[in-house]
């Protein structure tokens, strides 16, 4: 079934060359090394909670996930907004300057808020005032951080970016194993970011070779505010989205309940970054590219070879989750974790879900439709938060409801939006999700068929057997779809 073409322009023909050399070619591809160094990261991530795991409990960790949620919420519009503005740009050496002062205002006011929210809050959550504190300064070293990082795409240098992310976390886990057996506690994570932040810092600056300059140039402004303003507001509503929900457990409950659920996000987290962040890097390298040399006919084709990859690697990974979310807590975390399994499933089928809207933003802002991606953003807040002061702020598990609710709907609206602009047929839409669906149920069948070995070799075995399994049967379909047509590798 050979529905994903070639693009225009380019042979219908297999490439020629040794089969070795091809296979280089491919395990040296933008898409595999962006794989690769993300399985990296999110096995780093995985170790890092399973370290803080033994060291301190779900409290501890709430309070670290409040602190942290208020710095990604407000350090996220660095990568974002003018971000885009000068990864579109046709005129980047003339914008470079003033995109780099926007950053690093933004990085300020974020360090300001965190410096309030920590001030505010001493008398009432005093290990997540600390940790407000502390990574009051983290935002201005992220400012640098981006402005180098937008550089590395419009060079389309995705595997450079994607091995320093991931050099990055490797040094970051070992400083928080450090600083644990110090006995740092919670503060041993900010010290792991910290270290992250800088050794990115250290290696993009290295890499870009450019001296940032501060700059206000209004007619850069002007150019990028189009672009700027509505990516902000998406992006602030997509942040709340995300973490908002931290904040509302945080105000209404305790910082148990915001572990249970942040501890479960994580988990949950690191199995669809593994696909999702590097086809997203990927994605905005070509869309933009092909937006600015005028080829939007083609994003259509892309968006489909990008989705369809992204749903037959991802949903069988998220099911197998979601499926064995107890026994993952009980081997890989500890037992006292356990009120975040139920949580883990929930999140996983919601973030399997989210993939149908993960080339929204790149999609609608290739083709000039900042304010309409803003309304969608706005629409999906506001249905979360709503579902979450009616039902969600009752505990982890709730909130984790009304999140997959809120998630499946707005996937409706997204791929009827996404059919709209680039014309795709509801066959065809059907046709680039068919090898994901198929992957999944076999995966899913396998998980069910072995669950009475999995009780008899204990949790350990059963769980390490199983997904031994699900990985051969999942590299064999993915491979056998490669080979068919099926599937093609994302490029950037």
């Amino acid at each position: 079934m050979n529905f994903l073409r070639k693009p225009e322009g380019r042979s219908g023909s297999r490439r020629k060359g040794p089969a070795g050399k091809r296979l280089l070619e491919t395990l040296a591809s933008a898409f595999v090394v962006g794989i690769t160094s993300r399985l990296l990261i999110q096995l780093f991530a995985l170790v890092q909670i399973m370290m803080a795991s033994r060291f301190f409990g779900l409290a501890e960790f709430g309070a670290y996930a409040l602190a942290w949620a208020c710095a990604m919420i407000f350090a996220a519009f660095m990568y974002t907004g003018y971000y885009q503005a000068l990864l579109r740009s046709r005129t980047p050496d003339e914008d470079r300057n003033t995109v780099f002062t926007v950053m690093l205002a933004t990085g300020a006011l974020a360090g300001l808020v965190l410096l309030a929210t920590g001030t505010l809050i001493v008398e009432y959550q005093s290990l997540t005032s600390q940790i407000c504190l502390a990574f009051a300064v983290l935002p201005l070293l992220d400012a640098v951080v981006a402005w180098n990082d937008v550089h590395l795409l419009r060079a389309a240098r995705v595997r450079t970016a994607s091995l320093i992310n991931a050099a990055a976390e490797a040094l970051a886990t070992l400083v928080l194993l450090l600083a644990l057996r110090e006995g740092l506690g919670a503060m041993s994570l900010v010290l792991g970011r910290y270290t992250a932040v800088s050794l990115q810092l250290v290696l993009t600056s290295s890499v870009v070779r450019r001296l940032p300059g501060l700059a206000l140039n209004p007619e850069v402004l002007r150019r990028g505010w189009p672009t700027a303003v509505p990516l902000w507001a998406s992006t602030g509503a997509g942040m709340l989205t995300n973490y908002g929900i931290d904040l509302i457990l945080g105000a209404f409950l305790n910082p148990s309940q915001v572990g249970a659920y942040r501890g479960g996000a994580r988990i949950s987290q690191t199995a669809a970054d593994l696909i999702q962040q590097p086809l997203t890097m990927l994605t905005w390298s070509r869309f933009s590219r092909l937006d600015k040399t005028g080829r939007r006919h083609r994003i259509r084709h892309y968006w489909r070879v990008n989705m369809s990859f992204a749903a037959t690697a991802a949903w069988p990974v998220m099911l197998s989750v979601a499926l064995m979310a107890e026994e993952i807590v009980t081997v890989v975390l500890d037992e006292s974790w356990l009120p975040a399994a139920a949580v883990i499933g929930i999140l996983s089928l919601m973030r399997a879900v989210r993939i149908l809207s993960m080339h929204l933003e790149p999609t609608l802002v290739s083709f000039d439709r900042q304010y309409q991606l803003l309304k969608i953003r706005l629409f999906g807040l506001s249905l979360l938060m709503a579902a979450m002061f009616l039902y969600g702020r009752s505990g982890a598990v709730e909130a984790a409801y009304a999140q997959l609710f809120t998630v499946i709907f707005m996937a409706g609206v997204t791929l009827t939006t996404a059919s709209a602009i680039l014309k795709i047929s509801p066959r065809d839409m059907l046709r680039t999700f068919l090898p994901g669906l198929a992957v999944s149920l076999l995966c899913g069948g396998f998980i069910l068929a072995t669950e009475p070995f999995r009780s008899e070799a204990g949790p350990a075995a059963g769980l390490f057997l199983t997904l031994l399994g699900v990985a051969i049967l999942w590299c064999c379909a993915v491979a056998l779809a490669l080979a068919k047509r099926m599937l093609r590798w994302p490029t950037p």
